[in-house]
């Protein structure tokens, strides 16, 4: 579950700093400098990450026999986990760029795998 926090942080931060880069695709808004992201979701978004996985099971090794199964379970876990992200930009921090959490899916996509076995 540490490991999965910190991963969400991380991938946070590194999207604050990827943002700038994706200025020339045209529906994105230009952005010269990483924007400024309110330290508190630096803490919410791994929390609602780790909840929403501990209410699947994910972290539960025993649960799931089949490869399949347990990466079905991760997808549909990491669409709530997503969703329920979203929903806590729109409705309290409108001033966060909806193009850096579009940047911060594909960092979870791609450690989603490799670090629910891990713990």
């Amino acid at each position: 579950m540490v490991l999965d926090m910190l991963a969400v942080s991380t991938g946070l931060k590194l999207a604050v700093y990827a943002r700038p880069f994706f200025n020339s695709i045209p529906w994105f808004k230009v952005i010269e400098t990483p924007g400024l992201v309110p330290l508190t979701l630096y803490f919410l978004f791994p929390l609602i990450w780790v909840l929403i996985y501990s209410s699947l099971s994910i972290y539960d090794g025993r649960k799931y026999l089949r490869v399949f199964d347990e990466f079905s379970a991760l997808t549909f876990a990491m669409l709530i986990a997503s969703v329920s992200a979203a929903g806590i930009l729109y409705l309290s921090y409108r001033q966060v760029s909806r193009a850096l959490f579009l940047l911060l899916i594909p960092d979870r996509l791609s450690d989603m795998p490799c670090l629910a076995n891990l713990i």
